[in-house]
């Protein structure tokens, strides 16, 4: 007995010893594949993040690429729309030039005929002068004749009383008749001679008045081209500053496709660049896959070994169907306080029910006697606007006769003032002629005609002004009586609207009840097909939830063992992505900084282009410093490249006294950057001050 107790002890011993190396060989194992679960997660984190930057690269690479393609085409475009403009311009100075020229001709002809034209408005005015002189000497001739005319007449009138004396007398009074008849011949000759010297006058007066029009005109004609002149040499001028613009634009749009053309060159070679690094990263991710297959035939084995386990834990799931139990009986009262609810909702239902159906049946029979209502009115309403229509087209042809009539009494009353103009002058006439007495008694009697036709004419017209008057108070009064009955109507209109817009409102208010009433019963209604929707819910999971217990229970087990043994490895793996995350975010924070001021320098660079010669050497210290911005870019990209694959290199390090190594020195590169950036950033900002001074300098 006590040889088989010891070889029983021995085989417990030796059970208890592999017992325990057993589940320290589980312990490793389980240790292990909690550190591979790790690494597959980091490695699938890191694929998923170089996946990430690849696509964003690629996608900032093009639209970088169609950014710079629809700029270069828009500089395009506005280049050749100002070639275009400045053709144009070319063209416009040309013709405005020929015009200057052709105008100047016309001015210069213009300032001939002028003086032309005043050197014979002097020399007629000297010929009016010397004919004014000579009729007067003549109108001084005729007087001294009619006085002679009148002596001559006195001395005949004396010697035809002096004729009964002698015969003596008589011979005497025949010589004094033939001087009498010469000096008669004389002055209608002299007359003769004055009338022609008027003719004369009248006609070098009307010469003089057309010479002094043409004068008036040439002068209003010089004025006018010298004005023209002065809008041709301010458009010329405009043009030539719009040319001078247009070339400025030219050279400064030149410069930028020139900067667009190193950008994209530079574009191309970082894109050459970037292709490079995918290669690169495609092997490292073709790599990372062998790696990746061969841990997964590493977990294969390990879950086989899981499984075993799991047998295990099964025999635990049958301690929680005692718990279902409970379960089933919770579910069965809730079950049942959800079928009094039922029951209850069911019979406020039926209570709302016959409620709506007699609201409805009031509703219906309100709504039935206003749509009567509102049938009365439309057709009340249809007649009013058929009188409305009928004293509309009334108005309309009594505004039409009126306006006739109203033209028709315009047309009489300017013929009335015409007659009344002529007849006044013919009175005027008469009244000049009985005062002269000069006329024949035929004319007179034309006149005395024209006279009496003039103020039969005028009889008529005044009949004619008094009927049309009459027409138009009788017009007046029908407009009158229209407007006052349109006015009733109107009235009768509006009370009608108002009755009608109060059906309107009431039958909206109704409208709005039912609706209400409606939605409340579609609520109940919701309400109850939720209840039973619970209740089969609730049926349904009964049978759910077995099985979702189990699955749970299963779960649980297997995720409380895997999560012990994850937790521990995320927990320094966080502090270490955190850290590699921040300073990846500062690398990239710098990056953009440095775009940023790339952006400021190049927009300084298209400013600074533009000023001349002048800045042409302070343009090329910006250029250098772009240059070295650009290189200082390339070392960041190649920096932060480096710094991935040592994070992806130093993600599997376990060893504390490098991670804080290398930290340390990664925080010493990022005060370093830090300083960097600090120093271009105050560089760029005087640039930008000494591009801005220049530029003022430039503009003053």
């Amino acid at each position: 007995m006590t040889a088989e107790r010891l070889e029983l002890v021995r085989e417990r011993d030796s059970s208890v010893s592999q017992l325990e190396a057993l589940t320290l060989q589980l312990q490793q194992v389980t240790d292990n594949f909690t550190m591979m679960e790790g690494e597959k997660e980091d490695y699938r984190v890191l694929l998923q993040q170089a996946d990430k930057e690849i696509a964003t690269y690629k996608s900032k690479i093009k639209l970088s690429d169609e950014e710079k393609e629809k700029e270069k085409a828009a500089i395009e475009t506005k280049l050749l729309r100002i070639e275009i403009e400045h053709f144009n311009l070319q063209k416009e100075y040309q013709a405005a030039r020929d015009e200057k020229l052709t105008l100047e001709e016309q001015v210069e002809n213009l300032q001939d005929t002028k003086s032309f034209m005043e050197g014979q408005v002097a020399t007629l005015e000297e010929q009016l002068k010397t004919s004014m002189e000579t009729c007067k000497e003549k109108e001084v001739e005729l007087k001294s004749l009619t006085s002679q005319m009148e002596a001559e007449r006195e001395k005949v009138s004396k010697m035809t009383a002096q004729l009964a004396t002698g015969h003596e007398v008589q011979q005497e009074l025949g010589q004094a008749l033939e001087e009498n008849s010469r000096l008669q011949n004389q002055c209608s000759v002299l007359q003769s001679q004055c009338d022609a010297q008027d003719q004369k006058t009248s006609l070098l007066v009307q010469e003089l008045e057309t010479a002094k029009n043409a004068v008036r005109e040439a002068n209003k004609e010089a004025e006018r081209d010298k004005a023209a002149i002065g809008d041709m040499m301010t458009r010329i001028q405009d043009q030539k500053s719009q040319i001078s613009e247009n070339a400025e634009i030219l050279a400064v749009l030149r410069s930028e496709l020139t900067a667009r053309e190193n950008d994209v060159y530079l574009l191309e070679c970082q894109k050459q660049d970037t292709q490079t690094a995918l290669e690169e990263k495609t092997k490292q991710m073709d790599e990372l896959s062998a790696k990746f297959v061969l841990e997964k035939e590493q977990l294969s084995a390990i879950e086989s070994m899981l499984r075993e386990d799991l047998e295990v834990v099964s025999e635990t799931l049958a301690e929680s169907e005692g718990s279902l139990e409970s379960l089933k009986k919770e579910y069965q009262e809730q079950a049942e306080v959800l079928q009094e609810q039922l029951n209850q909702k069911t019979v406020e239902m039926e209570a709302m029910r016959e409620e709506l159906q007699s609201r409805l049946a009031d509703m219906v029979t309100k709504a039935a006697l206003s749509l009567e209502e509102n049938k009365k009115y439309c057709t009340i309403i249809e007649e009013k606007n058929e009188e409305l229509n009928k004293l509309t087209k009334l108005l309309e042809t009594a505004q039409g006769e009126s306006d006739d009539l109203r033209s028709k009494v315009e047309l009489l009353q300017e013929m009335d003032a015409r007659k009344t103009e002529e007849l006044n002058t013919a009175i005027g006439k008469l009244e000049i002629l009985k005062e002269e007495n000069a006329l024949p008694q035929n004319q007179n009697k034309e006149l005395l005609n024209t006279v009496e036709q003039k103020t039969e004419e005028l009889e008529k017209l005044t009949k004619l002004l008094e009927t049309a008057q009459g027409d138009s108070d009788e017009l007046k009064s029908k407009m009158e009586s229209l407007q006052a009955e349109d006015a009733r109507k109107t009235e009768e209109l509006k009370s009608a609207l108002e009755k009608m817009e109060a059906l309107k409102e009431e039958t909206s208010l109704h409208q709005k009840e039912i609706r209400d009433l409606v939605a409340t019963v579609e609520q109940k209604t919701g309400d109850v097909e939720n209840l039973t929707k619970l209740l089969e819910e609730a049926q349904g999971d009964r049978d759910d939830l077995r099985s979702k217990v189990e699955l749970l229970q299963e779960e649980d087990a297997r995720k409380t063992e895997e999560m012990k043994s994850a937790l521990e490895n995320m927990e320094a793996m966080k502090v270490e992505t955190s850290l590699h995350q921040k300073e990846i975010r500062e690398l990239v924070a710098t990056v953009e900084e440095k775009t940023r001021d790339m952006e400021k320098l190049t927009k300084l660079l298209e400013e600074a282009q533009g000023d001349g010669d002048d800045l042409r050497s302070k343009v090329e210290l910006l250029q250098e410093e772009d240059a070295r911005k650009t290189e200082e870019l390339k070392s960041t990209l190649e920096k932060m490249e480096t710094l991935r694959e040592e994070n992806a290199r130093l993600v599997g390090h376990q060893n504390p006294k490098q991670k804080i190594q290398y930290h340390m020195s990664l925080k010493d590169e990022n005060n370093r950057l830090m300083e960097n950036r600090r120093m271009s950033n105050s560089n760029s900002e005087e640039c930008s001050v000494f591009g801005c001074r220049s530029v003022l300098h430039s503009t003053v």
